[in-house]
């Protein structure tokens, strides 16, 4: 069985000194909005639950599912088609007890990320533009002008 994650109400954590939605539960794919990141969790062999490893599914000892605002950098598997990351759970892992739902994640930490990359870009580039309706011909003629 797995929840629906526009429907979960999710623990906050900090992995990798990120916030981060965690559940104990397996969340459906298919309900993950856009913008986030699925990653399942998996626990110690002695079930004494302690995440020990972060992967794009866990078959074996599977401790949870994490949601995401950035990517995690995953090690690639030779013998599947999956990736690992471990986790040192005593520096990579923190529960704050806060919970939240997707949607309150999303509307803090996506446009949060957003105004970074934003404000990052602006610094580097003379000629920032938003996103909107015109093609990518209509700006660069505009640009050129």
């Amino acid at each position: 069985m797995s929840v629906d994650a526009r429907k979960e109400r999710f623990e906050l954590v900090e992995v990798f000194d990120r916030p981060m939605l965690f559940t104990c539960l397996r969340v459906d794919r298919n309900t993950v909005p856009k913008g986030l990141y699925l990653y399942e969790v998996r626990n110690d062999d002695d079930q004494c639950g302690i995440p020990v490893e972060i992967g794009r599914w866990i078959m074996v000892n599977h401790w949870g599912t994490l949601l995401s605002a950035t990517p995690i950098k995953l090690e690639p598997n030779r013998y599947n088609n999956n990736a690992y990351r471990h986790i040192d759970p005593e520096n990579d892992w923190n529960y704050t007890g806060d919970l939240c739902s997707a949607k309150e994640y999303m509307d803090k930490y996506l446009l949060k990320k957003f105004f970074l990359l934003l404000s990052h870009k602006s610094m580097h580039d003379e000629h920032t533009y938003l996103p909107s309706h015109r093609s990518d011909s209509e700006r660069l003629h505009k640009k050129n002008k």
